[in-house]
């Protein structure tokens, strides 16, 4: 079989080369600590394995193709209650964050564009760039500044005329970093520019939790504030550069 040029430039899963030996080490005795992927840490809720037991429909259909209603309810409300409104038509389910990632990237990239990357990043994020005909331009980070890398100077930098979008990956994946407030809002004024894209790609859900609460409980203060208390209650519970979510 003869594979596409754009399939060919992805390579091989780094994950799917390393699996077969650290299958091979554990059969030996070994123990492995599991790096490659964030597997959740909160508890499934017992409703979702409720309804699966009890479910008694005699055929399973095909949903709605904008989504099943009751689940665009269900996120309209959830931001409503941070303060954010959207319209149904602004909310388009999809099967998981990289599908949406994926689509995204189709809508918005061709071919030799280029997109901005913190660099490290999900080694997915290449399969998606390459199958779009475009690339990734890493945005480079050190641990020795926290993986930090929303200084403006240093973004603009890295554009050139194949820019055609900055990925926002807050937190890091993988490397769990968290942009303060000021460096949000230092992206912010950089991709108010009119020839600028952003794809933001927001993957932890307790941490908006944590907004919310400190939100409440600072209700007098602005939500910039709450989200600079969120961020330190987060850094708190899972460590600065801990575990993702």
């Amino acid at each position: 079989m003869k594979f596409s040029s754009k399939v060919l430039k992805c390579g091989l899963s780094p994950m799917r080369k390393f699996h077969p030996y650290a299958v091979a080490a554990e059969a030996k005795g070994k123990k492995i600590y599991h790096l490659n992927i964030g597997q959740p840490d909160i508890e499934t809720p017992k409703a979702y394995f409720e309804a699966v037991r009890h479910f008694d429909l005699p055929v399973l259909a095909y949903a709605p193709s904008p989504g099943i209603p009751e689940l665009i309810a269900a996120i309209q409300k959830y931001y409503d209650a941070l303060g954010m409104h959207f319209e149904t038509g602004d909310i388009l389910i999809t099967n998981g964050g990289s599908e949406a990632l994926q689509i995204t990237m189709n809508c918005i990239l061709d071919d030799g564009d280029e997109i901005l990357i913190p660099e490290p990043f999900y080694p997915n994020y290449n399969t998606m760039a390459y199958t779009c005909g475009a690339r990734i331009h890493p945005i480079p980070t050190s641990p020795h500044d926290g993986y930090h890398y929303a200084d403006r100077a240093k973004v603009e930098a890295e554009i050139n005329e194949h820019t055609r979008a900055i990925m926002v990956t807050n937190p890091g994946n993988p490397t769990g970093a968290v942009l303060t407030p000021e460096e949000m809002s230092h992206l912010t004024t950089l991709l108010q520019k009119p020839e600028s894209a952003a794809n933001a790609h927001q993957a932890l859900t307790d941490y908006i939790r944590i907004i919310r609460e400190e939100y409440a409980k600072r209700s007098g203060r602005s939500a910039m504030d709450a989200l600079a208390a969120a961020r330190d209650t987060y850094k708190d519970k899972k460590g600065y550069g801990g575990k993702r979510t």
